[in-house]
């Protein structure tokens, strides 16, 4: 008996399929791969034209001064403070998040002070265009790879995203990292369950940069862990809530240190972040973002007398805004409940130049180039019915068994749970908080994911109307009285 590979028919057959199957995921991967990496180039070409007209002028106070001292402090005396570098023995504080000025302070030891904005602003802006491909690797995961291109175009397309990367603010990071953990958790979920630490990590990461993402591993870690009674697989069960153990872990490590560092070895009169999130609390309890006049509309808290007792401890807080919204109840329940949202994820910045822009740049986007500018006023344009159609999201996600029912095609399409999830966190998060316009911009990947998985949901609905109907004409039709 021979049992070399071919030497009969059925050895043959097997061979040939093993060859189709590698040969169509080879295809695929190709494909995947070219998408991706069209997305990168076009993406980076944009953000670098706009780094390249805007380069010679960066604002470089308020939120972004306090980074670049954050960062000079890192660099030349080895100590996290805001304080202007220079002082001598600048107290250190935790008063901003340490990711950022960490990767700053990088930079500035690598290229020196001469190269480091503009080494910095590139650094940026290729994270920034790395977003893309994240997008897209994503969506594949639940998008047809055409759907899930469209997202990244949208992404590469997104003024906000892209004047953002031109600031030495921390919101290009942020959004790097937690698409990064969140790209990594679903490729763990699908079967690859030994890349959940490296998913970890990037969340980690993420925490660092912004610390407002504490909770939001542990709730997609509940979520999973939730889901896992459905499987049949006890051996994919076992591994998954295995790895979601090490996943809770490593993350765990991350806010662990800090929260160490800032309590145990900072003096108590050193700013910390939860100052600053009281003080953001108070901030966000103006409704419309006015307190008596609209001159203040961007910082209503300037005006206010109560401030800043409003906003130094919790019990001022709770004690100043149960005063307030019992002269007024309805009106602060419209505010938190569904005002909210609205400014969150509402176009145009509000603290700052307005528009796409939080700093003032030299030249904006119709300025540089007339392609820039259709691109620009495209997506201004596109962005209300994509707010539209991303919070019709929830809704078609809850009833998507039921919808299945009336319209089969649906069940093609799978459920984009993580993004959702992480879309939901957040804003109900700044439903607490403030919810400035420019908080939802690193968000805006997981914002087109979700508008584009409810147009295709939509477009599924559609074409299944539209084919029953064709169905239902085509048996009138053929009725007796037609032969």
């Amino acid at each position: 008996m021979n049992f070399l590979p071919g030497s009969s028919s059925a050895g043959k057959n097997i061979v040939d399929k093993a060859y189709v199957t590698n040969s169509s995921h080879f295809r695929k991967v190709v494909v995947h791969v070219t998408a991706m990496g069209l997305l990168f180039i076009m993406a980076l070409t944009i953000r670098l034209a706009f780094l390249q007209a805007n380069h010679s002028n960066v604002f470089m106070q308020r939120d972004a001064g306090e980074y670049l001292n954050y960062a000079r402090n890192l660099a030349y005396f080895n100590v996290f403070s805001k304080a202007p570098p220079g002082i001598a023995a600048a107290a250190p504080d935790a008063f901003r998040s340490p990711g950022y000025p960490l990767l700053l302070s990088l930079v500035l030891r690598i290229s020196g002070e001469q190269r480091f904005l503009e080494n910095a602003l590139t650094v940026q802006q290729v994270a920034g265009a790395l977003l893309t491909p994240l997008t897209y690797a994503l969506g594949v995961f639940f998008l047809h790879p055409a759907a899930a291109v469209t997202a990244g175009l949208l992404t590469a397309f997104s003024p906000h995203l892209i004047s953002v990367g031109g600031c030495m603010l921390s919101e290009t990071l942020f959004a790097f990292c937690l698409l990064a953990g969140l790209c990594a958790f679903q490729w763990a979920i699908r079967g690859t369950v030994r890349v959940l630490p490296v998913s970890a990590l990037l969340f980690g990461c993420a925490y660092l940069v912004n610390e407002t993402v504490l909770f939001l591993p542990f709730i997609i870690a509940a979520a999973i862990r939730w889901r896992l009674n459905r499987y049949e697989d006890s051996d994919y069960r076992r591994a998954m809530k295995r790895g979601l153990r090490i996943f809770v872990l490593v993350f765990a490590i991350f806010p662990c240190v800090w929260m160490f560092r800032s309590h145990v070895l900072l003096p108590p009169v050193a700013a910390r972040g939860t100052d600053r999130a009281i003080a953001t609390l108070s901030h966000g309890a103006y409704p419309g973002f006015i307190y008596k006049t609209r001159f203040f509309m961007p910082f209503p808290y300037r005006e206010d007398p109560q401030q800043p007792a409003f906003g130094s401890s919790m019990e001022n807080f709770t004690r100043i805004l149960w005063q307030r919204a019992k002269a007024e109840p309805w009106r602060y329940v419209s505010w938190y409940f569904f005002e909210k949202p609205l400014y969150l994820w509402r176009w145009s910045i509000i603290q700052g130049k307005g528009d796409a822009y939080i700093y003032p740049v030299n030249r904006r986007l119709e300025e540089i180039s007339p392609l820039l500018g259709v691109m620009a006023t495209t997506m201004r344009l596109l962005h209300p019915w994509l707010m539209v159609t991303a919070a019709l999201a929830l809704p078609l996600l809850l009833f998507k068994r039921r919808t299945e029912t009336y319209f089969p095609q649906v069940r093609q399409t799978l459920s984009p749970q993580l993004v959702l999830i992480t879309l939901l966190y957040f804003t109900l998060l700044y439903m607490v908080f403030a919810p400035w316009p420019r908080y939802s911009i690193p968000l805006r990947p997981q914002f087109y994911l979700c508008a584009t998985w409810s147009l295709a949901i939509l477009m599924s609905m559609i074409q299944g109307l539209f084919s029953k109907h064709r169905a239902e004409s085509s048996i009138s039709e053929s009725g007796p009285f037609n032969g």
